[in-house]
């Protein structure tokens, strides 16, 4: 048996040491699209965008540090989830599917939105650097729903305010003027009970 020089031999089986991790894979991947310096609207003449259809490369920093951020988080999930997988060579539209209908049941619909953004963007890039032969995000997958609205609404703000201000307005004799931030907008009260947004 003849020995590579790239390879170690541990317990009989070879080992490749120049393996990468899934974070290092995600990082070269990126890298194999980075544009950044490069005009986005001229690289959408070149590609004949259409509205909803995407831009190939990456065009800024900031654009490659939320991808790389979603795609970790794919990659921890396939490290908790899948432990043979070390390559995303080895990966197929079926584990794809399943961490997004994991996701789909835990997230809200923008999440599942961006993390399916970012594969798509990852999955572009392990096509360039051709370790993966075929797409591994499914082409058809769509995002369902609207958001769930947290907080208070503006209308049941006003009552809360305007519950706060009669009780206000009992105990003092003075005229009182409440500031409350909603939103953007500024919401003011006068002694009447009127409401003026800035």
């Amino acid at each position: 048996m003849s020995r590579r020089p790239d390879c170690v031999w541990w317990s009989g089986k070879v080992r490749n040491m120049g393996q990468t991790t899934l974070r290092g894979q995600i990082w070269r991947a990126l890298d194999a699209i980075d544009k950044q310096g490069e005009s986005k609207h001229l690289a959408k003449q070149e590609q004949g965008w259409k509205r909803g259809q995407p831009v190939y490369g990456v065009f800024s920093g900031g654009t490659q540090n939320t991808v790389f951020d979603r795609a970790m988080t794919f990659a921890n999930w396939l490290t908790d989830n899948h432990l043979e997988i070390r390559l995303f060579r080895d990966l197929d539209e079926e584990i794809v599917i399943e961490f997004m209908a994991e996701k789909t049941a835990t997230c809200q619909p923008n999440t599942i939105q961006a993390l399916l953004a970012a594969l798509r963007k990852l999955q572009e890039g392990l096509l360039a650097m051709r370790w993966i032969r075929e797409p591994i995000v499914p082409a058809e997958w769509a995002v369902d729903g609207h958001n769930v609205r947290r907080g208070l609404t503006r209308l049941k703000m006003r009552r809360r305010l305007s519950n706060g201000w009669e009780s206000a307005s009992r105990n003092t004799h003075k005229l009182c003027v409440l500031f409350w931030p909603v939103g953007r907008e500024l919401m003011r009260y006068s002694t009447c009970g009127r409401i003026w947004c800035f």
